[in-house]
């Protein structure tokens, strides 16, 4: 079980003391990490792992180091951090949120609800048919309310979930534009993170939906919307795909089937796991990174993968 292959999930390169999820890992975090899969493993692309597969051999130290979402980090902090550890990527990007002058909806839910600036008193909501009330900042913890707000808003159609999370924002005084810390990427900064040699771009669905919770034909609208707008802004083929949240419940049979229908060459899912040449590439597993200086990375790489960096 000895070095072993593993495909590496990251969100952010960030310093977030409001961070429900745990998605920012610390730049210079980031770059211990880096220097060490630099030094000791053999770094790919999607691209490149799929073709390993298809050849029958993944080589042992095998890592795809994998970015999701679009948050703008990944051309002011991440990029750069890649060109000097010579490490390449997959950025799997969310095609809507790009251009867009508003945060993801957690991350908007998060500020208004958790953050040093939230709102206090009665929320209330209506959630398709369902009214809903929260009292804020009275005896259930905050985090209590948010993870209610943000279950319920998730399997929301997009223009809903979106309308729904601008109303938790205005209860709580906040402007609804985004914060520059949170800010997603400009179609010319995804336009040059495509161009960057280290870089492949991936699609993470159009509104980074839920599609567990939605119609056949919504998940496969989602699937297939996201590939054709991310290709028009960076003028090229996407062939690779992250399930968003990640886990098999989250996805399922229908959205796994509407994704080998869309021509996508490889998936990957949000959960532990090694990468094997053989097995459903549509499927794929990867490794949950969160916040860790560089010796709890290296425990991380030993612990999955039987990766020894000392």
């Amino acid at each position: 079980m000895r070095n072993g292959s593993v495909a590496l999930l990251y969100h952010r390169a960030a310093q977030d003391a409001v961070d429900p999820w745990r998605l920012a890992v610390e730049p210079e975090h980031l770059s211990e990490h880096l220097e060490i899969l630099a030094k000791h493993t053999r770094p790919v692309t999607a691209a490149a792992l799929r073709s390993a597969r298809e050849r029958g051999h993944i080589p042992p130290r095998t890592v795809l180091v994998t970015f999701d979402d679009g948050y703008a980090d990944l051309v002011t902090e991440i990029a750069p951090r890649l060109r000097r550890a010579g490490v390449p990527a997959t950025m799997f990007i969310v095609s809507r949120a790009v251009d867009r002058d508003r945060e993801f909806w957690w991350d908007a839910l998060a500020r208004a609800l958790i953050g040093p600036d939230a709102g206090t008193g009665v929320l209330r909501l209506t959630v398709g048919t369902r009214a809903s009330s929260w009292e804020v900042g009275g005896v259930t913890p905050r985090q209590v309310v948010y993870r209610d707000v943000w279950a319920q808003l998730r399997s929301r159609p997009a223009e809903e979930r979106d309308e729904l999370t601008d109303q938790v924002v205005s209860w709580a005084g906040l402007p609804l534009a985004a914060r520059p810390t949170h800010r997603t990427l400009q179609s010319a900064e995804l336009h040059r993170l495509a161009a960057d040699g280290l870089v492949e771009i991936g699609a993470h669905t159009a509104n980074h939906a839920w599609l567990a919770g939605l119609d056949p034909a919504g998940q496969r609208r989602e699937i297939q919307s996201g590939r054709e707008e991310l290709e028009a802004f960076v003028d090229r083929p996407v062939t690779s795909f992250a399930y968003p949240h990640g886990g098999w419940s989250d996805v399922g049979a229908t959205a796994l089937e509407a994704v080998r229908e869309t021509g996508f060459d490889s998936a990957f899912l949000a959960s532990s796991g090694r990468l094997r040449r053989s097995g459903d590439i549509h499927r794929l597993p990867r490794l949950f990174v969160e916040n860790m200086d560089g010796e709890g990375f290296a425990r991380l790489l030993w612990r999955y993968a039987g990766i020894d960096v000392s």
